[in-house]
């Protein structure tokens, strides 16, 4: 554990005993100028209320110079010690202007008494133009301080910031679907089938494999697609599918042409489509249909994958593919961000993401 600086240390110590001391002797000054102020009867309220009026002048002299120091003249000078001085020098300056602000409107008007010319040969008034030059000199090394300080936890914020991006890009690059090598095991099989019974077949196959893949490599760093080639993934997906199942599969895509340019999550849709060919079109005897529809409702993109298989089982969330999708709208939207399923009648699952 690190020694603290006002406890522990002898340079501490005087430190604190110094803050202390004149913290006590400022604070009773203040007190006993402002009762004996309040003395109508004392002969030296005049004084009281001058050193008043001078010492809070003197005060607002230092802040303001300070103020414009900083604003004007602090980021010309590189040295610190040329900073000090010249903060030192403007103080001075202004508060010379402010006393003899203060001298004309009030000491001038409040009588020729001895007491008021023994005052004002008072060797001690000199302090009234240096002490507001160190105020501001302390003022400055504490805002010095305060700005380092600031800068220390931004910047630490920025490295916090910029670490919290590359762990959810990580997450994201963790997350981001890729081809599902039993999707590509049963696509390279039904090739091999067809090349000698169905040569055009396999080569239309071929192709859309070919594409299924640009599309995954061409896009691999981008987290966002637009709508318009989410569905041409998902497309070229049920098309190389369609060839494999036949007749037994049919599909429909349903979206708004002003919509085809809005960004969703990349391989949104593709993983559900591919869940809803295993794990429904796959299992059925007579025609499979599949049915993709995105939509607008208020200020949601709602994405809606529909087959008319089997329901969903007891697993459906159970899969790495659902799961990731999940995570993924969990990691850009928060809680923004709908995973819902139909499970009876109108079996389908349903995506709403803000937009």
């Amino acid at each position: 554990m690190p020694t603290h600086f006002f406890v522990r240390t002898i340079q501490g110590v005087f430190i604190s005993l110094a803050v202390c001391v004149l913290m006590v002797y400022g604070f009773n000054s203040i007190v006993y100028f402002t009762l004996e102020l309040l003395n109508p009867i004392d002969p030296m309220a005049w004084l009281y209320k001058g050193l008043l009026i001078l010492n809070v002048t003197n005060g607002i002299s230092a802040m303001v110079c300070v103020y414009i120091f900083v604003a004007f003249y602090e980021h010309k000078l590189k040295e610190n010690w040329k900073k000090y001085a010249a903060l030192t020098a403007l103080t001075f300056m202004g508060t010379f202007i402010t006393g003899g602000l203060v001298g004309f409107f009030y000491w001038r008007n409040v009588g020729s008494g001895g007491t008021q010319r023994d005052y004002n040969s008072n060797n001690g008034s000199w302090l009234f133009l240096i002490v507001p030059s160190v105020v501001a000199g302390i003022y400055f090394y504490f805002w010095q301080r305060s700005k380092q300080i600031t800068r220390k936890i931004s910047e630490q914020e920025f490295q916090l910031l910029n670490l919290d991006k590359l762990k959810t890009k990580a997450e994201l690059d963790a997350l981001q679907a890729r081809i599902n090598p039993h999707f590509l095991y049963n696509a390279l099989n039904s090739i091999a089938g067809l090349v000698h019974d169905d040569p055009d077949k396999a080569e239309q196959m071929t192709l859309l494999l070919s594409k299924l893949f640009r599309y995954t490599i061409g896009t691999k760093d981008q987290h966002f697609n637009t709508i318009e080639n989410e569905l041409e993934i998902v497309k070229t997906y049920l098309d190389i599918e369609q060839v494999r199942f036949g007749e037994r599969l049919k599909y429909t895509v349903s979206v708004e042409k002003t919509l085809l340019n809005s960004l969703i999550p990349r391989f949104l849709l593709q993983p559900i489509v591919e869940n809803a060919i295993k794990h429904g079109i796959s299992k059925l005897a007579e025609q499979g249909v599949i049915a993709v529809k995105i939509e607008k409702k208020a200020d949601f993109l709602i994405l809606s994958v529909h087959d008319n298989g089997l329901l969903f089982d007891d697993n459906f969330f159970t899969g790495y593919g659902l799961q990731s999708i999940q995570d993924k709208l969990k990691l850009l939207y928060g809680t923004q961000a709908k995973f819902d399923v139909e499970n009876k009648n109108y079996k389908q699952v349903i995506i709403s993401i803000p937009c």
